[in-house]
């Protein structure tokens, strides 16, 4: 059986794919943002986000192959060899797999180079790349088997699009989901999820192997044990996924995050310790902004995850620094006017008002931690006058401050004035 592997692993047509594969699964991880260096969860997931975008050639290429007996109208000949058809079909698909799963270990060991200077304790997270891994068995799997059932040149094509199509609509519920985007700290793999999305890619390489072909004498013999009985295996294994409940879970917050030694305090996860210079920095431009005696600054902002938004000024870190840095300026903005100090509008006209007046501030606010507007590949947010914005930042700090209180008091007049 080994030497056979080795065979099917020299004539496969997945080599010919192989450097495709490789390209896509590295150019995706260094081509998109690369916040997730040096932050293990985030690494690990990175390395699996391209799988989904590979499984279209890979289940294209395994179709492809898998058909190659039909297209030589060899089926009588390949089912009188002495191993049994299945063994045969393991050994094909097998190295199908092998080829899928090689650029996938080529990202991760790539992930894992570039991080391990900044990443400090610990290291890729299994869980990520055994979820990558399943989608290239699903992959392989779906198109060994969509090659056996027919050597039409468009099954190819129509697996790998149907591949594709079928991983984007599951990632829209996360109890369907076979991929994600990122690995934020705060959230993990639970076990049950990964473990019936695993089985279930068992189930189909059992179907994928097990298929007897139409036209083999043993056909009506073999019907249920190679038919039905995998099916069955792979509609249990769908409603495992289906009731295993969510593809990730909350973790429980370290019981000591990793925090700065300055006021305002920084907290975040440890996993983000190559980012807590950079977040101390932009507290520290938060924090003067007291000086206007405008606002109340919070005496600690804390990574969400840590604590609820109930119990302090929270803000993300996986979204990126502006994002974080949007998140601590809300908490200023909520710290010093959140406790309904504000009256509730009377019109439409003053909620418009209010809500203008409180937008220009929370960017202002924003502008003064990152150091600057918003940067290009940032998007979304609430409209606002970004020239008068650069206007005002360009002025001296007394001048910003008495443009702040205008705001603060326009505010107050649209929800408590007449």
């Amino acid at each position: 059986m080994i030497r056979a592997f080795w065979i099917e692993l020299r004539r496969s047509p997945l080599r010919w794919a192989l450097p495709v594969l490789i390209a896509i699964e590295l150019g995706m991880l260094f081509g998109r943002n690369t916040d997730w260096i040096g932050v293990w969860p985030q690494a690990s997931a990175a390395a699996q986000v391209p799988v989904a975008e590979m499984a279209i050639l890979l289940s294209a290429a395994a179709a492809w192959s898998a058909a190659r007996v039909q297209r030589a109208d060899g089926i009588e000949q390949w089912s009188a060899v002495a191993r049994p058809l299945w063994q045969r079909e393991a050994v094909h698909l097998a190295a199908t797999v092998v080829y899928g799963l090689i650029p996938l270990l080529v990202g991760a060991i790539a992930a894992a180079v570039v991080s391990v200077g900044t990443a400090g304790p610990g290291f890729l997270w299994p869980s990520y790349l055994l979820l990558g891994a399943t989608v290239v068995i699903i992959a392989a799997a779906l198109g060994h088997l969509a090659g056996r059932l027919t050597q039409s040149w468009l099954v190819p094509l129509l697996i790998g699009a149907g591949v594709y199509l079928g991983l984007l609509w599951f990632a829209s519920s996360d109890t369907f989901s076979f991929s994600v985007l990122s690995g934020a700290p705060q959230v993990e793999i639970t076990t049950p999820a990964l473990l019936t999305r695993l089985a279930l890619a068992v189930a189909l390489v059992v179907a994928a192997v097990g298929f007897q072909p139409p036209s083999r004498s043993s056909w009506t013999e073999h019907r249920y044990r190679a038919t039905v009985l995998p099916s069955l295996l792979v509609l249990l294994t769908i409603v495992g996924v289906m009731t295993a409940g969510p593809l990730r879970q909350g973790r429980e917050p370290p019981d000591e995050p990793l925090c700065s030694d300055r006021v305002p305090q920084v907290c975040i996860w440890p996993e983000h310790r190559r980012h807590l210079a950079e977040l101390t920095a932009i507290a520290e431009r938060l924090e003067a902004v007291a000086a206007s005696r405008l606002f109340v600054i919070p005496e600690s902002f804390h990574e969400e995850g840590l604590r609820t938004p109930e119990d302090g000024a929270t803000f993300p870190v996986t979204l990126g620094l502006w994002a974080a840095a949007r998140g601590m300026a809300y908490g200023v903005l909520n710290a010093s006017f959140g406790d309904e100090s504000l009256c509730a509008p009377a019109t439409a006209a003053g909620e418009e008002q209010q809500q203008e007046a409180l937008t220009e501030m929370l960017e202002w606010l924003v502008a003064r931690a990152w150091g600057g507007m918003r940067p290009a590949d940032y998007h979304g947010g609430f409209d606002y006058d970004e020239e008068e914005l650069r206007r005002v930042l360009r002025l001296p700090d007394d001048e910003q401050f008495e443009w702040a209180r205008e705001r603060i008091t326009t505010a107050y007049e649209a929800t408590c004035g007449a």
